[in-house]
């Protein structure tokens, strides 16, 4: 809420509103209800005096939001949701807030010829809404969030890079846009420049000029003389591994995306046309088709407690002789209004106990994006104070220990990562996503290797090379062309190019979507050098089947296949038994695959590319036969869309022509 006391500035409170709106529609905050009160001058009991001009202006750059798979769900994601009250409760205890529609009708029912009054002081908003909408907030949003760099969305970044670093900036300006001191921390101490900030956040399509910050490498290990990787022909030998050959092989479970709703009820309102539904707040549904179930709901929904008790309890039963469990993030609810430090820790205290209480093998848990407060947020370790990260690095590594020896403790501590050891010849390389996402705001901070985690990558590969160790990685956010800024992305393909002997796989979480990320060498385009498996998430959140990931591998650390695990969402809601867990697919047989090796899941992405059929069945296991997803067609436009996000390409050579005009790259 914009809250507005004494002598303000008409300049002010516009940038606030603008701020308010451009990052209410990046991080999806909800907290962005408008009211602006002036008291200054007035006797005690006249009450607030409020701006119909400036409302109504708010009002009209929050309406007609463009399409997205948010937008699609919330009819009015800007209502208050700090205590969660509904529309009715909101309009009877603040009688002074005008209606949307009363606004609306004031500024439609305008006049060229007879202007009343009260019309003429909305003509002003008509003309401003307009220009500010003509700038288009979500499509900007939208294209910082997918690293899309546009004509409109560099201008736009250079213009609000700008604002901050200027001396308009305040830090109660920026407090009201996004609810943060981050910002404020970053803006006085950051190593960037207003090119540099928008090359970072866009890539340096939007940067004027190639500097240190955005074209930044590490020092990689020459390669030593060992023997080649296993030949592919030699992979081979499971093209159709039935379920008895599969036994011989040691296995390892993927859980991912828990997303724990504590306030999930079912029979609450589960289109309740706010971002997170299926809560008291949200009140009895009105009929049964938009009632929660018990197990969970496709729309805006996360996980009920006894969902998660119900996949941790048959997870540990049916695969009892796993080898471990991998755990790759993101507990929290989708209420990220209301995440606060203590909520986290609460939630991340309540799913460790469950996983401590089911599970009777390892469990390597992995730090998500949602276990920052706010969302996204991810200092490095050298910024102390209360902007600190260590309250929430702590706090993991004690709840943690039960599972990870000192070592990896001790960097866990520091940065949010790790390196285990399972069995001989063999290690885990937890690695801390969060600070390679272009979202993360820290990365305006100093982009440069943060937390000094792909230096200390490099360092334990080489380790468990020159040991003659095979490593697989795991980790929340999958590093690819979207999520990662272009200088850490390039540096990670550099460094798993120079150890594709060594890394053997990778596992992430993240977009509770059942797929795939096929890394390409930064060298040699055309050679792909690993595979990561992105794991289908447990929470339905939105129109997924809960579901869950096994693992097949052999005694070398290869992998021989991965077979996916669901329930019918719809099924478990009627049925008096609940869930009915059972195998949705196994990837070798579903795909036709000649081994699990980088090459072969190479061929089966230009057969997706070619082949319709084989395809669309792609997608129904993308939203694992989701009963709101089984009869939908996934057309052209979906298709370019699913299928641009398999392959990691060098990021530097992977984007359009720069918009700045001329602009030289150094050579890596």
């Amino acid at each position: 809420m914009l809250l507005f006391n004494n002598h303000i500035s008409l300049k002010f409170v516009v940038l606030s509103v603008v701020l308010c709106v451009f990052f209410s529609h990046l991080i999806q905050q909800t907290d962005c209800q408008f009211s602006i009160v002036y008291s200054s001058g007035r006797a005690p009991g006249d009450g607030p005096r409020r701006f119909p001009f400036l409302r109504a202006l708010f009002t009209q750059m929050i309406t007609d939001r463009s399409s997205s798979e948010f937008a699609k769900h919330a009819k009015d994601d800007y209502q208050t949701s700090d205590s969660q009250k509904s529309r009715s409760e909101t309009k009877a205890n603040n009688p002074n807030l005008q209606s949307m529609e009363n606004i609306m009708h004031d500024i439609n029912t305008q006049n060229a010829g007879t202007l009343s009054t009260k019309t003429r002081g909305f003509f002003l908003v008509n003309i401003l809404s307009r220009m500010l909408k003509s700038v288009n907030f979500t499509e900007l949003s939208l294209q910082m969030r997918d690293g899309i760099s546009s004509r409109a969305s560099c201008l736009a970044c250079n213009a609000v890079a700008g604002l901050l670093l200027s001396s308009i900036y305040s830090k109660e300006m920026m407090t009201v846009a996004v609810n943060t001191d981050d910002l404020d921390y970053i803006r006085t101490h950051t190593t960037l420049r207003r090119g540099e900030m928008c090359g970072v956040i866009f890539g340096m399509d939007c940067a004027r000029r190639t500097t240190k910050n955005l074209n930044w490498t590490i020092s990689l290990p020459e390669k030593q003389n060992m023997a080649d990787r296993r030949a592919d022909d030699s992979e081979s030998d499971i093209v159709e591994a039935d379920s008895e050959k599969l036994k011989a092989y040691t296995k390892v479970v993927q859980v991912t995306d828990l997303h724990v709703d504590p306030y999930y009820t079912p029979g609450m309102n589960a289109d309740c046309g706010e971002p997170l539904c299926c809560r008291p707040a949200d009140g009895v549904a009105t009929s049964p088709e938009k009632a929660a179930g018990v197990w969970g709901d496709y729309r805006n929904c996360d996980t009920p407690i006894a969902t998660l008790r119900h996949a941790l309890k048959h997870i540990s039963e049916t695969h009892s002789n796993a080898l471990y469990w991998m755990w790759t993030g993101d507990i929290a609810p989708h209420d990220i209004w209301n995440v606060s430090r203590h909520e986290v820790l609460s939630q991340i205290r309540l799913v460790t106990n469950l996983m401590k209480q089911y599970t009777r093998v390892p469990v390597y848990p992995v730090i998500g994006n949602h276990e920052g407060v706010p969302v996204n947020s991810f200092p490095p370790p050298e910024v102390k104070g209360e902007n600190s990260i260590s309250w929430l690095y702590n706090a993991v590594a004690d709840e943690w220990d039960y599972w990870l020896p000192k070592d990896a403790i001790k960097t866990l501590r520091y940065g949010g990562y790790y390196t285990v050891k399972p069995r001989s010849g063999f290690r885990i390389v937890c690695i801390n996503t969060n600070y390679c996402a272009r979202l993360n705001p820290w990365s305006l901070y100093n982009p440069v290797d943060p937390a000094n985690q792909l230096q200390w990558l490099s360092e334990e590969l080489f380790k468990a090379e020159t040991s003659g160790d095979k490593v697989h990685i795991i980790g929340h956010i999958p590093p690819d062309n979207r999520e990662c800024t272009q200088a850490w992305l390039y540096n990670f393909l550099r460094i798993i190019d120079r150890f594709q002997d060594t890394v053997l796989a990778q596992y992430y979480g993240h977009t509770h979507r059942d797929e795939f990320r096929l890394l390409y060498s930064p060298h040699y385009p055309e050679m792909p050098i690993n595979l990561a498996y992105i794991g289908p998430s447990i929470t339905p959140f939105t129109e997924n089947n809960p579901s869950y990931r096994l693992y097949y591998m052999d005694s070398e650390a290869y992998l021989v296949d991965h077979e996916t695990y669901y329930f019918n969402l719809t099924e478990a809601n009627r049925s008096k038994k609940g869930p009915k867990w059972v195998s949705e697919y196994r990837a070798m047989k579903t795909f036709n695959l000649s081994s699990m090796s980088p090459h072969s899941w190479h061929e089966l992405v230009h057969k997706l590319e070619t082949d319709d059929h084989l395809f669309q069945n792609y997608y129904k296991l993308y939203y694992r036969k989701s009963d709101v997803k089984i009869a939908q067609h996934c057309d052209q436009k979906c298709k370019k869309f699913i299928l641009s996000d398999l392959t990691v390409l060098h990021p530097l050579k992977n984007k359009p022509k720069g918009f700045f005009g001329r602009r030289k790259l150094r050579e890596h």
